[in-house]
């Protein structure tokens, strides 16, 4: 998989025992999705080739340049992530070819629903704030713009109980199928 420079030095301090990333202090920074998760999302977007995808909580960018990777690798024309976080940080595609794949949203979510409504989902991946009341609040607002037959990834809904308590409802929806 070709990822810019600064991806790959990152991944190179991925420590799997822990699933976090080694700083260059030694400490672990657990904010970066783990590398078997992006892994799996890059080959899954790779396999049903979206032209559209959300993503809420983007932090340096890491799921982000996966999610870019997998849409420039799959030749759908004019395919895009809408990569929402309102923290300015120096995001990892900064650049390189990535940058085309992307839309980043220097917002909330809320302050982003606006400016993606219209918009017809293939893939949702929720990321952001690991709260019930923001993990219900994005798939409640954004749910109805993903496609019949669309995915909804939710980030984290094993190890955070408020997005697990999100993830609950579509488990028990008989419009979902949970995989």
């Amino acid at each position: 998989m070709n990822l810019p420079g600064r991806v790959l030095s990152v991944i190179a301090a991925y420590d799997a025992a822990s699933g976090c990333y080694r700083r260059e202090d030694g400490s672990l920074d657990p904010c970066h999705t783990e590398v078997e998760t992006l892994e799996m999302w890059n080959g899954l977007l790779k396999c049903i080739k979206p032209k559209t995808v959300v993503e809420t909580g983007v932090y340096f960018g890491l799921s982000t340049c996966y999610i870019a990777a997998a849409l420039r690798d799959s030749g759908v024309q004019d395919a895009k992530v809408y990569s929402i976080d309102p923290w300015s940080l120096d995001h990892y595609w900064r650049d390189s070819d990535l940058e085309q794949y992307i839309e980043f949203l220097q917002m909330t979510t809320q302050e982003a629903a606006p400016k993606l409504a219209g918009l017809e989902i293939d893939v949702l991946c929720i990321d952001s704030i690991h709260t019930c009341e923001q993990s219900s609040w994005e798939l409640a607002t954004l749910e109805p713009q993903v496609r019949e037959g669309g995915y909804i990834i939710m980030h984290d809904s094993l190890f955070f109980d408020g997005v697990g308590r999100t993830a609950k409802h579509l488990y028990d929806s008989p419009r979902f199928e949970v995989m």
